[in-house]
């Protein structure tokens, strides 16, 4: 049986990860695969702890907790991989700590990546917002991140927010994220345009839908 780690960093966002973990609880059975759930916290005030409780007795998921004390997120990500190896899971999944899933999201990555024989399976966010958004955000449609791609098309790039890869593609060229990258963004385009030039295939998978929560802080110019 194949491992399937869900791997989610979280930094001061209790609530919001309260509210993916609750989402976890509803995913589709997949057949053939284990899935468990690694936790990992880059604030040493360790926040968490109680939801990951909560999480595990409701869920009956087998779910790990690791603090990363580097601050940063390719410090983070890095610590994920080391830790998914350490594991010896099969695939990593990934998500954000302010996202929540469908019941089928990760049912159909995982069907997406077998069916296209894919290195990377990948898919849809939508943005939620938590208060009525101003008329610009909505007409400059800033924060639409869902997509009509059908599913089985090739991508030339992908992200941290939604996708299921293939661990040994990992081991086997050593990969890791750019620390350069830790506190300005875009250490995922990066890592995954470095699988690229490894000859990864990524596939989108169109039913493996994510929703992002956007709080009101994020509606400004």
């Amino acid at each position: 049986m194949k491992k399937i780690l869900i791997a989610i960093p979280t930094y001061r966002r209790p609530d919001g990860l309260a509210r993916l973990l609750d989402s976890l609880c509803t995913l589709d059975p997949i057949a053939g695969a284990r899935v468990e759930v690694l936790i990992v916290e880059n604030d040493q005030k360790k926040s968490v702890s109680s939801i990951l409780s909560t999480f595990e007795k409701k869920s009956k998921i087998k779910t790990y907790y690791v603090l990363e004390k580097n601050r940063g997120l390719a410090y983070v990500r890095n610590r994920i991989l080391k830790e998914a190896i350490a594991l010896k899971a099969d695939y990593l999944a990934g998500l954000d700590d302010d996202e929540f899933v469908s019941k089928g999201w990760l049912r159909s990555l995982w069907e997406g990546l077998q069916k296209y024989k894919a290195t990377v399976a990948t898919g849809p966010t939508l943005s939620v917002f938590d208060v009525t958004p101003p008329k610009w955000i909505i007409k400059g449609n800033f924060f639409a991140m869902g997509s009509t791609r059908p599913t089985g098309k090739i991508l030339n790039r992908c992200a941290t927010g939604n996708f299921l890869l293939d661990l040994a593609f990992v081991r086997k060229y050593n990969l890791s994220f750019d620390a350069r990258f830790n506190f300005i963004g875009g250490e995922d385009i990066d890592f995954f345009n470095t699988m690229l030039t490894h000859k990864a295939k990524i596939v989108w998978v169109n039913e493996a839908l994510v929703s992002e929560s956007v709080p009101e802080s994020r509606m400004t110019l």
